[in-house]
């Protein structure tokens, strides 16, 4: 089963991305959700999520304030935000997408099938090890 990690600091976007990925991704488990940096650090170091669903504000700080955290991060990144003038600097964080809210449920669930291949793939090749 893949992990899933939701971080995001409305508790409505959270409870979207929740109802989307339990309706549409059924190997999909969510371990998780946190509203700001420390809480999100503190569910990717617990849980180990295969996949991380992230907002760009999170409260006073960033989703790129939280990903610096991790030197070598071992999931798989999804971007999901309100702002689209980040996605370049996202993808220097090696997202593998950027969704915009409101988000478009076919988008989210090829997203995630994009980051589920990946992490099978990590997994029979051997992932890379995690730096925190």
């Amino acid at each position: 089963m893949i992990k899933l990690a939701i971080i995001d600091d409305e508790p409505d976007a959270r409870s979207v991305l929740r109802a989307l990925v339990q309706s549409y991704c059924p190997d999909v488990q969510i371990v998780g959700e946190a509203h700001d940096v420390p809480s999100g650090v503190g569910l990717i170091r617990e849980y180990g999520p295969d996949i991380v669903l992230l907002d760009i504000q999170l409260g006073g700080q960033t989703g790129f304030d939280l990903l610096n955290k991790f030197l070598n991060p071992s999931f798989s990144l999804i971007f999901v935000t309100a702002y689209d003038a980040f996605a370049v600097k996202a993808f220097e964080y090696c997202a593998l997408d950027y969704l915009l809210k409101p988000v478009d449920p076919d988008r989210l669930i090829l997203a995630i099938g994009r980051a589920e291949a990946h992490t099978r793939k990590e997994r029979t090749w051997g992932r890379r090890s995690a730096s925190f």
